[in-house]
C-alpha cells in the first residue's frame, strides 16, 4: 500500500515538474515545507513562496499553488500529529496568472483544523506582499498548532 502511494506521489510530482519548469526545485520545496511546519514558522514558508514566484513566469503561479496544495494534502497532512500541528491555511489575493486590466482573484486553501474560535488553538500568522509586473499580490499564511 505504501509502495503504491509512493509511486503515485512520484508520478504526480513528475507532472508538476513538467508544468513548473526547471527553476522550481522539488526537493527544496519538500525541505522548506517540512522545516516550516516543524518550526511552526509561517515566515519561512512565506518568504520561500515569494522567492519562487520571483523565479517563475507569472502564467505559472496557479500551478505553484496547486503543487503546494498537493504537498500539504497528500504528504504533510498525515505528519501533522507528529509535528504537533493542527492545521494550515493559505490565501493569495491579487492578479494571479493574468495580465492587463483584469480583476483580482483569490486562491484559498486549508487543511486540518483551522478554527479561529477554539481557545486551545495557537495561531501563527504571516502577511507578505509579492510584487510582480502585473501588480501586487497579498499572501497570508496561518499555522494552527
Amino acid at each position: 500500500d505504501d509502495h503504491a502511494r509512493a509511486h503515485l506521489y512520484q508520478s504526480r510530482s513528475v507532472g508538476f515538474r513538467k508544468l513548473l519548469g526547471h527553476r522550481i526545485f522539488m526537493k527544496e520545496a519538500l525541505t522548506v515545507v517540512m522545516a516550516s511546519l516543524r518550526l511552526k514558522d509561517p515566515n519561512l514558508l512565506s518568504n520561500w513562496i515569494c522567492a519562487m514566484v520571483g523565479r517563475m513566469n507569472f502564467w505559472k503561479f496557479r500551478v505553484l499553488f496547486r503543487y503546494l496544495k498537493f504537498l500539504i494534502q497528500h504528504l504533510f497532512r498525515f505528519e501533522f500529529p507528529a509535528y504537533q500541528f493542527k492545521g494550515f491555511k493559505l490565501r493569495l489575493k491579487g492578479k494571479i496568472s493574468v495580465g492587463g486590466n483584469s480583476r483580482s482573484r483569490i486562491l484559498f486553501f486549508r487543511a486540518g483544523d483551522t478554527s479561529h474560535s477554539k481557545t486551545d488553538n495557537r495561531i501563527a500568522y504571516h502577511l507578505n506582499y509579492i510584487y510582480t509586473f502585473t501588480g501586487v499580490m497579498g499572501l497570508k499564511l496561518w499555522f494552527f498548532y
